[in-house]
């Protein structure tokens, strides 16, 4: 709830369709999504590199039905790699943990 006499403001991205695309929110590990943190995704013959919005996601359209190597980066804390199968719409969440 929002408390009188104040505003919030929250940014709305839309992006055309894709058929293959990756929704990746990237946590604290108090359970917080982090904000600017680096998304960088490699299938072995493309790199491409996100950063994560005020929700914590990073979202990736436009990509190959493959599976990623996902690194997560993100200042004070300690990176990780993953790897996520992206096959039509895919969405994964990835907490990071402290040093």
């Amino acid at each position: 709830d929002l408390p009188p006499d104040t505003s919030y403001e929250q940014a709305l991205t839309l992006t055309s369709a894709s058929t293959h695309s990756l929704a990746l929110q990237v946590l604290h590990p108090l359970g917080t999504p982090i904000e600017n943190a680096e998304v960088v995704l490699d299938d072995g013959s493309t790199v491409t590199t996100t950063l994560t919005g005020p929700c914590g996601i990073a979202y990736t359209p436009n990509l190959s039905d493959s599976t990623y190597s996902a690194t997560v980066y993100a200042p004070g804390l300690a990176s990780t790699t993953v790897d996520i199968p992206v096959s039509g719409a895919t969405a994964h969440v990835e907490t990071l943990s402290f040093w």
